[in-house]
């Protein structure tokens, strides 16, 4: 059984009270290096921000939202698309001792409407791409005090705020009130709003950053929506907490990702399983297309990589061995490939290995800001989920013959409940406080962690025996011909059947 100490990092732990006094630190150390790129349309140049920049939009937005009337634990919308002003709408708002409410750029209006009136909104930013919904909304928002849309009257406003009124400071913001409520699209009632503490999600950044260090050399590569939590603690705040920087990719696509990651240096990117299930299959077809001499050499030097990588335990031959293949591929820079949001195909995980990348992948929950377990880069199973972060207490409930049981979480960044309703709260936790993910799993000997499923969609036979859908299914993942598959069970007249 591996211990702490073998896999977490042997640094100072990160423990800010709240984002006041992380903003003061960065202002602090590096106020002048670069914080966030981005470049949309045809343009070849990065619009660069500083963390100066960043700090010096956010805190004139944070003047803004007092100067309108907004008070502390009043909520914010977030309604747009990944650009540096999202993120300095987000800090803006927290500085503020408001409460940041992002909203997945594609929900339609009525899912909008619905979160916004659950979390009765003081204050609404939104895309210019949503501008026409902007008067819409004010009949569930009675509270509403003012909405702007960026690229039109968003910069008017953040001007005219008076540029010396006083901001809160570090002493006044409690770290265990709420800086983020991340709420569930829907408009059947049933949305619940997590709800982050400035000093859990900063504890989160900091169990993040144990597990995979990272450096202020590092350039991570923002691919997913901001909204979530995943690439907000892991994208957005963790490197900014080192002073490194990001790239925010303007689109999901592939030439897109790979350019920006070649002309940024980007070091590190941080995805969804898929992502890299589509990356594989075309760096692959990319190798065949350059004939079979090509390919077989590829193929040679992967099989070589692999070998030294699981008997010889060398890890770095890969990066060694193909790093002319990456860096033609416009990835020679990546140092560390991170996979989140669901289960990552170990044969994708072995391909990019082969390749030299070092992928890893987590698994973790919103309701725990989110990052419970991780694969490290000399600590890793690729088929499993990984070993729990640091001051992250993990237990298996009830469990089977075969040791699968319930999962259950306690740690610091566990959120503070579910906005304005007791009940879910009271439901999604244990008697003695610990967070009910609802997945189903095991430990191995080493530690690591294994999902075997989820709780609600176990099938039990009638002869007892319990089948978990996602295991049968990944057992067609990367199979070419099948293209989706479920596993349901059938109502039989002995129980329940695998249909």
């Amino acid at each position: 059984m591996l211990k702490l100490s073998d896999y977490i990092a042997d640094w100072t732990d990160i423990d800010f009270p709240n984002f006041v006094a992380w903003k003061d630190y960065g202002r602090a150390h590096w106020a002048e290096r670069t914080a966030i790129r981005w470049r949309t349309g045809r343009n070849r140049e990065f619009d660069v921000w500083t963390y100066a920049r960043l700090f010096d939009l956010s805190e004139s937005f944070a003047r803004a939202l007092a100067a309108a009337g907004c008070a502390k634990g009043d909520r914010v919308g977030l309604w747009a698309e990944n650009r540096p002003e999202w993120c300095a709408v987000w800090l803006g708002s927290v500085l503020a001792g408001c409460t940041i409410v992002p909203i997945d750029f594609t929900a339609g209006e009525d899912d909008v409407r619905a979160i916004l009136a659950k979390a009765e909104a003081s204050a609404f930013v939104l895309s210019a791409r949503k501008a026409e919904s902007r008067g819409k909304f004010a009949d569930v928002c009675p509270s509403l005090k003012f909405s702007a849309v960026f690229d039109q009257d968003f910069s008017a406003l953040v001007s005219a705020a008076p540029t010396d009124a006083p901001l809160p400071s570090a002493a006044d913001i409690p770290g265990a009130s709420d800086a983020s409520i991340i709420f569930t699209s829907g408009t059947t009632g049933v949305a619940k709003g997590v709800a982050l503490s400035h000093h859990g999600i900063i504890a989160n950044i900091n169990a993040s950053i144990m597990s995979l260090p990272i450096y202020d050399s590092d350039v991570f590569m923002c691919v997913l929506p901001l909204h979530h939590t995943y690439p907000t603690t892991c994208v957005f705040l963790s490197p900014l907490t080192v002073g490194a920087s990001f790239t925010i990719c303007e689109k999901v696509v592939g030439k897109v990702i790979i350019d920006d990651t070649r002309d940024s240096g980007g070091t590190i990117v941080i995805a969804v399983p898929i992502l890299y299930d589509k990356l594989k299959s075309g760096l692959a077809q990319g190798f065949r297309a350059k004939g079979a001499m090509v390919n077989a050499i590829v193929g040679t030097l992967r099989a070589l990589s692999r070998f030294f990588r699981n008997a010889l335990r060398c890890h770095r031959a890969g990066e060694i061995l193909l790093s002319g293949i990456r860096a033609q591929a416009g990835l020679g820079s990546v140092r560390l490939l991170v996979a989140g949001g669901g289960a990552l195909d170990p044969v994708t995980a072995d391909f990019f290995d082969d390749l030299g990348f070092n992928i890893v992948q987590g698994y973790g929950m919103s309701e725990n800001g989110p990052l419970i377990t991780t694969n490290t880069v000399r600590h890793k199973n690729n088929a499993s989920a990984g070993l729990p972060v640091k001051y992250t207490d993990i237990r298996i409930v009830d469990p089977e013959e075969d040791g699968v049981g319930e999962i259950v979480v306690k740690s610091p960044s566990l959120m503070n409940g579910y906005f304005r309703n007791p009940e879910a709260t009271a439901a999604a936790f244990t008697g003695d406080g610990y967070l009910k993910t609802g997945d189903l799993g095991y430990f191995d000997r080493e530690g690591f962690l294994f999902i075997t499923g989820r709780r609600k969609n176990l099938i039990v036979t009638a002869g007892g025996k319990n089948v978990y859908p996602e295991e049968i299914e990944s057992r067609f993942a990367g199979n070419p011909l099948v293209a989706e598959l479920l596993v349901l069970p059938r109502r039989g007249p002995k129980g329940e059947e695998i249909a």
